[in-house]
């Protein structure tokens, strides 16, 4: 029994041998063709990975093909990704063959209405884009990149941001309203609220007027911000209370949720150069 063995441990020495004296002179024939190929699939650091969220509409096929056209022309070879809001699966896939990506590249995700109440009952009435932006970070919570590209109907995309601080969220800045002062006592009051599900915030700051339709998250931060979005909902539906526009309530609402979430918020100027 243990000539056998040796026997075949010989045997598996010598393939062994003549296997890897093959391959070496199969890669010096394929030395250039395999190291452009490697060079060309090498990851980048960061990963980026970029959100196309589309809410079913009018237009909708010819939005979601215009954000992800200027989405790749801003940041060329990045994984697209289009977030689907809507009634009709055959609108969301007509928009990905006009769009050129793959039927793996969209996440369909049911009428906004819908969703909205589910994650807070009676948020429903708080349908925008910008709503439909922040409602997608939970469900993108199993991407594996480290930065993550959100873009919505209506967004502009800038066309440089290398020469930014690596903040947590990079945002474009937006006019200061007429809310602020409710704004600022409303936050005030959040912060202190010793019913609250959250509690040492009271050193935090009410984070500054920003775009919400198009945000950078880096080093994961939208998991970390996708955990206030059912917050963000209630002081949505607060601030609405008093007769205000959906859009500008959930734009309110998500400074407050940047600033309690303790995320660094990086603006860029609004004469920033951008892409249409």
């Amino acid at each position: 029994m243990k000539r056998g063995l040796l026997r075949r441990k010989e045997a598996l020495d010598k393939l062994a041998q003549t296997t890897a004296s093959g391959c070496a002179e199969r890669a010096k024939v394929c030395a250039p063709e395999t190291s452009e190929a490697a060079a060309s699939a090498r990851l980048a650091a960061p990963r980026l990975c970029c959100a196309c969220v589309v809410v079913e509409g009018v237009g909708s096929v010819e939005a979601a093909t215009r954000l992800v056209r200027a989405a790749t022309s801003v940041v060329p070879h990045t994984a697209v990704l289009l977030v689907w809001y809507g009634e009709e699966p055959g609108a969301c896939m007509a928009a990905l063959a006009a769009c050129g990506l793959a039927p793996g590249c969209a996440l369909f995700r049911g009428p906004l209405e819908e969703a909205l109440e589910a994650a807070c009952p009676g948020s429903g009435c708080l349908r925008s884009a910008a709503a439909a932006n922040f409602l997608a970070l939970p469900a993108l919570l199993g991407l594996c990149t480290e930065d993550l590209l959100v873009i919505g109907e209506g967004s502009e995309l800038w066309a440089h941001v290398s020469n930014t601080r690596r903040s947590a969220v990079l945002a474009r800045a937006a006019h200061r309203t007429f809310l602020e002062d409710s704004l600022d006592s409303a936050f005030q009051e959040l912060r202190g609220n010793p019913e609250a599900s959250y509690v040492g915030l009271e050193d935090t700051r009410l984070a500054p007027a920003f775009d919400p339709q198009t945000l950078l998250y880096r080093s994961r931060a939208w998991a970390r911000l996708a955990t206030w979005v059912r917050e963000m909902l209630r002081i949505s539906l607060r601030l609405m209370a008093g007769g205000l526009p959906a859009e500008v309530c959930v734009a309110a609402a998500a400074r407050c949720i940047v600033g309690l979430s303790g995320l660094e918020l990086e603006l860029l100027p609004a004469h920033w150069e951008r892409c249409d």
